[in-house]
């Protein structure tokens, strides 16, 4: 009997480390996040991809998809087709506002946006009774606009003309249908790289109002009440590529040639420029 049940207890134990050996050498399946971003991928995105590859590297699949608007994007996040989604912050917190059980969990850049202008305007006070190309006729974009010139040229009436794509704002300017535009610095740089037509920036977005957040990383909370691990480690990835970068800038513009096909010269002053701006001011992680 006692034979047997050495026999019995032998067998027991093999097949237990048989099923730890099969079920320990197992590696938990990958957690998929589905990231979202604006269609007009450029310099300032590239530490969130660096970011991306850091999850990748640490067991996580991020799949990317570019959309063409903010809206869209809500739309997809709101159905739970996003997991992740950067965002105009006014977009997502409207549609809040209106019931999406959506939250902002953290910021995305500083912003970089300029209002660009022809050789002709010098100041504020030369808008007046201009055309400004802007990307909507209400909203953050509009607004600062507004608040900028009655700052500095109270009495300045410029002619706000709404133009929704960045690129035929940028056309417009440089065909003279415009006296100016706001448009992304990036934009701004690569039309005075050219050099076709003179063109300046009046003034940055990031240096007048530097503590606005016009852009966000935002989920559903249904989605980070399941996935608050997730949201830390890419929250923290985001952060060590900001510190990365900020503390390198060779790295931003080695990358940006890379994964953006530019070349190094355009890299270097897109990117010294959104330095400048103060690209990622993150805290300690």
């Amino acid at each position: 009997m006692r034979r047997r049940l050495g026999l019995l207890r032998a067998v027991a134990a093999i097949g237990l480390a048989l099923f730890c050996l099969d079920a320990c050498g197992r590696r938990p399946a990958p957690m998929r996040i589905r990231y979202a971003d604006l269609i007009n991928i450029d310099v300032r995105d590239v530490p969130l991809l660096m970011a991306a590859d850091d999850l990748e590297s640490k067991g996580y699949t991020i799949e990317k998809m570019y959309l063409s608007s903010s809206a869209v994007t809500t739309d997809l996040l709101v159905r739970g087709e996003v997991d992740i989604a950067m965002i105009n912050n006014q977009t997502v917190w409207t549609a809040i506002a209106k019931g999406a059980d959506l939250r902002t969990i953290g910021p995305f850049t500083a912003t970089t946006g300029v209002v660009g202008v022809t050789e002709a305007i010098r100041s504020c006070q030369d808008l007046d009774g201009k055309s400004v190309g802007v990307p909507s006729s209400a909203g953050l974009s509009p607004l600062l606009l507004r608040t900028y010139v009655s700052r500095h040229c109270p009495g300045s009436q410029p002619q706000l003309v709404v133009v929704p794509e960045s690129r035929a704002r940028a056309d417009a300017l440089l065909t003279g249908r415009l006296d100016a535009a706001l448009l992304p610095s990036e934009e701004l740089l690569k039309l005075q790289r050219q050099g076709t037509v003179p063109l300046h920036a009046m003034y940055a977005y990031a240096s007048e109002f530097p503590d606005v957040q016009a852009e966000g990383l935002h989920v559903r909370r249904e989605w980070a009440e399941h996935h608050g691990d997730a949201i830390k480690d890419f929250l923290r990835a985001q952060l060590l590529a900001y510190r990365r970068v900020i503390d390198h800038p060779q790295v931003l513009f080695d990358e940006s040639v890379k994964r953006l096909s530019i070349d190094a010269d355009t890299a270097k002053a897109i990117g010294g420029s959104h330095l400048a701006m103060h690209l990622g001011r993150v805290p300690s992680v």
